[in-house]
């Protein structure tokens, strides 16, 4: 494996890692403080309106400019967003204002929503066309072991420090996995295109391929029972199972490992042919 491909590797395993946990966190973090269902998940949803809004021009962003200096400033604003939340506490558990959680999901989901198309599109710089596939996929297992590990760390950090510290700890990881992705050399060279004509093409694929439509749309309603699921069971489990910290971030983990196990079998498996009955 080439040395910036395996640094790049680092980057995304540190970083997703990272972001999983401050989006489950300020879950926690949210509904332990307000006893709200209903604001934790407007909290939830308010890390997502950016991926709504702004996810086409995010891909054709990933087309045009550096997709290098993309996941660089990213990933200093998801630093800066988590370093603030943590200044905006008052105390060791309590914040200024339940106003921040939105701000930090919001500067969350903004980060998020140009960094992963902007990984993707590095690959086509690091790796020769043939082995994109492969890579992707490695990308994608990593950072479904990184919504998988997020709550097992998440309970076993905050076992031990409180919600500022935990916080903190949070930024550190970030810039510890900007330091992975400085030193790394794109091999391939990028081919610029036009962002309206590049959107208004993908825009017209999607039009016309109903398969691909029909996909998208079933994606949608999935990550939208997933929902609640990640808003509501970690309460829940804590409750009525009286788990520890560690002992719940354990439990969600299932979660993860399960998408794992399942992207692990698809390949292992290759539905090549009647995929929509494995869906």
């Amino acid at each position: 494996m080439h040395r910036d491909l395996f640094l790049f590797y680092v980057n995304t395993a540190i970083t997703l890692l990272a972001a999983n946990m401050s989006r489950y966190s300020v879950l926690l973090f949210t509904r332990a403080h307000t006893g709200s269902d209903a604001l934790t998940g407007f909290v939830f949803g308010v890390s997502f309106i950016p991926t709504a809004l702004l996810g086409p021009y995010a891909g054709v962003t990933a087309d045009k400019y550096n997709r290098k200096r993309i996941i660089i400033l990213t990933q200093l604003l998801i630093t800066t967003t988590v370093a603030l939340f943590a200044f905006g506490f008052v105390s060791e558990d309590e914040i200024f204002s339940l106003a921040l959680p939105f701000f930090f999901a919001l500067g969350l989901g903004v980060a998020l929503t140009f960094m992963i198309p902007a990984r993707f599109a590095l690959l086509g710089n690091l790796v020769p066309e043939a082995d994109i596939m492969k890579s992707t996929t490695i990308v994608q297992l990593i950072i479904i072991a990184g919504f998988g590990l997020a709550p097992l760390a998440t309970g076993i950090l905050k076992t031990y420090v409180d919600w500022r510290t935990f916080f903190y700890i949070s930024a550190g990881l970030y810039l510890a996995g900007l330091l992975f992705i400085l030193p790394v050399k794109p091999r391939f060279p990028q081919r610029p295109r036009d962002e309206t004509t590049t959107l208004v093409e993908g825009m017209r694929f999607v039009g016309s391929f109903p398969p691909v439509r029909d996909l998208l749309i079933y994606a949608c309603i999935g990550l939208f029972l997933l929902g609640p699921v990640q808003v509501v069971l970690p309460h829940f489990v804590k409750v009525h199972f009286s788990l520890s910290e560690s002992q719940r971030g354990t439990f969600i983990s299932l979660l993860g490992f399960g998408l794992i196990a399942g992207g692990i079998g698809v390949r292992i498996l290759k539905p090549s042919s009647h995929r929509g009955r494995w869906i």
